[in-house]
């Protein structure tokens, strides 16, 4: 099977990040304050403005994207995945990893370097600029591991998506949609399906 591997709170606790930093920025700026801790974007998480917002982000993603923390087991689980026989495609849609310009490459290489420092074995890396359905398609993914609420509904209407469960996707339920606590519960659902597809 090929996988498709989100990044953003799948390979790392984004949520967290948002909480403390975003707490933070809203102190610097003087603008916003904690409303929903549970909000899938900042925007909603603490009701600032899409300027704010901006800036925030601008600021905050290249430190972010080079210094997270890899969730527990994912390193060990996605290896244990490939050594049965699964392509891994890591699909993220990162903060200006898609543009074709110095930002662009700046993000690709940090991505590039943070999965290499966190020993994440991967076959291929896409860095989505639109729906990540079609690359799912385009590359024959048979199965994805997101968290995003939106994405999650989307992609299910094809494949099988791996849920990683986060308050912001609790309400997330459907068919082909599979809800899973942390990486040693994803592997075994990767590994049950195995067979399955195809």
């Amino acid at each position: 099977m090929k996988i498709g591997v989100d990044i953003d709170g799948v390979l790392t606790n984004t949520l967290a990040f948002m909480r403390e930093e975003g707490s933070k920025f809203a102190v610097q700026v003087k603008e916003g304050k904690m409303q929903d801790p549970n909000a899938y974007e900042t925007i909603k998480m603490f009701g600032w403005s899409r300027e704010t917002d901006k800036k925030f982000w601008d600021e905050n993603i290249f430190s972010y994207a080079k210094n997270t923390k890899i969730l527990p087991d994912a390193k060990e689980s996605i290896e244990n995945i490939k050594k049965q026989g699964n392509e891994i495609i890591i699909l993220t849609a990162r903060r200006f990893s898609a543009q074709l310009n110095r930002r662009g490459t700046r993000m690709r290489n940090i991505v590039k370097q943070w999965l290499n420092k966190n020993q994440i074995v991967y076959d291929k890396i896409l860095f989505a600029e639109k729906d990540k359905g079609e690359y799912c398609r385009e590359y024959g993914i048979d199965m994805m591991i997101e968290d995003c609420p939106e994405n999650i509904r989307k992609l299910s209407k094809d494949i099988p998506v791996i849920c990683y469960h986060w308050p912001y996707n609790e309400k997330v339920e459907g068919k082909n949609i599979i809800k899973c606590d942390d990486w040693k519960e994803v592997e075994e659902c990767v590994l049950s399906y195995e067979g399955k597809i195809h």
